[in-house]
């Protein structure tokens, strides 16, 4: 079943399904996210760096982000921050495995929607990107 995304965001360039950009340096972590995805019935894309995800944003590719930010560096804390001010719009949660740490609530304040805590179950991962695509239609 294909998950309808709303109209005036990706609908303008003809697709049916939303397109869910997942940012993670682990290329086997992130294939997962993105095949859990797709299973789902979004149109999923993996790609593994900061700069990538910003090619795909900037390509007008993508409707809703979800960021592994590996706290311990800037990247994801960086793009985060270049999100929230080129995208202001764009859905974003981030994926990460601390529970509780200043750095999550720090990203929490950069424009993200949701932080999501590892593990992920599929389930509530599938509710995670209709929450953020329905949290756009409602803005």
């Amino acid at each position: 079943m294909a998950t309808t995304i709303p109209v005036g965001y990706g609908r303008e360039r003809g697709l049916d399904t939303a397109r869910v950009l997942v940012v993670d340096s682990h290329p086997v972590v992130g294939g997962v996210v993105a095949e859990a995805l797709a299973a789902a019935g979004y149109h999923a894309i993996h790609c593994t760096s900061p700069d990538e995800a910003l090619r795909w944003c900037r390509l007008g590719g993508v409707d809703a982000l979800l960021i592994e930010v590996g706290l311990h560096t800037s990247d994801g804390r960086r793009l985060a921050s270049l999100l929230s001010e080129e995208f202001p719009d764009l859905p974003v949660a981030v994926l990460t495995a601390w529970l509780d740490h200043p750095e999550t609530r720090y990203i929490d304040r950069r424009g993200t929607r949701l932080v999501l805590h590892k593990p992920l179950q599929v389930d509530r991962l599938e509710l995670a990107v209709r929450a953020l695509l329905d949290g756009f239609r409602s803005n």
